[in-house]
């Protein structure tokens, strides 16, 4: 096991950089530091929050981590805000990976988070990292989600291991066979009557996990949903079906609602229709 106490040494200048919202912020730092990270390959490393936590620092998206927020500072303001406002509550991270978000969402007070991750090398890493936190109220959960128990055929490379059989066609990845419950089942199984946030990313399987919640989704007991959409007609067709409307996170937390695409589109946040911008 790596020791986290004898965690990379980051140059002062990126530690000082890091610490302001400037465009392209993420390009610039990896422009400058993105090689010299890479050569340090995995070891514990404080990310832009302040927290220590093993990374692959070949990987770019694990650089981004040092970099700053994950997955952009719009989507981080929003999210702090989100549960300022709530004072915490029950967050799903499903996809959880080496814990990427839980890094960050882990430390907000209140915070009660429930981590999904059926692959055991990422769940591996992020138990590691989470026993050096245990004042976060963090829990692992060797499932993925989906429409229903099963075992799902998954090709395997790192994160972006995917259920799709589209993707990464040419590679040969190898397959492995994981196991997956639904929301719906979870969440009555264990007592959780309503959730303030669902961070719902993997990698082409959202619109089976989605319909393994549906009967949640109804009663509108999810409060936020944090997706990243590949199949975007019929997740928004389901989202709407259950009375929820999409939304684009804009500078200072503000709110957009999604006019509509058909193209893969990333990062979108679904909230019921009766919330008030």
């Amino acid at each position: 096991m790596i020791n986290k106490r004898k965690s990379i040494p980051l140059p002062r200048v990126l530690r000082f950089i890091r610490q302001f919202s400037i465009p392209y912020k993420l390009g610039l730092l990896e422009r400058l530091y993105g090689s010299c990270l890479a050569r340090e390959g995995i070891g514990w490393v404080e990310a832009s929050n302040g927290v220590v936590w093993k990374l692959d620092l070949a990987e770019p998206c694990q650089r981004w981590i040092v970099y700053g927020d994950y997955e952009g500072p719009l989507q981080m303001e929003w999210l702090r805000q989100w549960f300022r406002l709530s004072g915490g509550g029950v967050v799903i991270d499903s996809g959880a990976n080496i814990g990427q978000m839980a890094l960050f969402l882990g430390p907000l007070p209140g915070v009660q988070l429930i981590a999904f991750e059926p692959l055991p090398e990422a769940s591996d890493w992020l138990e590691e990292c989470l026993q050096y936190y245990p004042q976060w109220a963090v829990r692992v959960i060797r499932q993925g989600l989906s429409s229903a128990n099963e075992e799902l055929i998954m090709q395997v490379d790192g994160a972006r291991s995917t259920s799709r059989t589209d993707w990464y066609r040419q590679q040969h990845l190898p397959m492995v066979s994981l196991p997956m419950t639904t929301l719906d089942k979870f969440l009555e199984e264990n007592s959780i009557p309503s959730v303030r946030l669902w961070k719902l990313d993997v990698e082409g399987h959202e619109l089976q996990a989605l319909e393994g919640a549906r009967r949640h989704l109804k009663r509108q007991s999810i409060a936020a949903i944090l997706v990243e959409l590949s199949e975007l007609t019929e997740c928004e067709r389901l989202l709407r079906d259950c009375g929820y409307a999409l939304f684009r996170i804009l500078r200072r937390g503000r709110l957009e609602r999604f006019a509509g695409s058909n193209r893969p589109t990333g990062n979108l946040l679904a909230l019921p229709t009766s919330f008030s911008l």
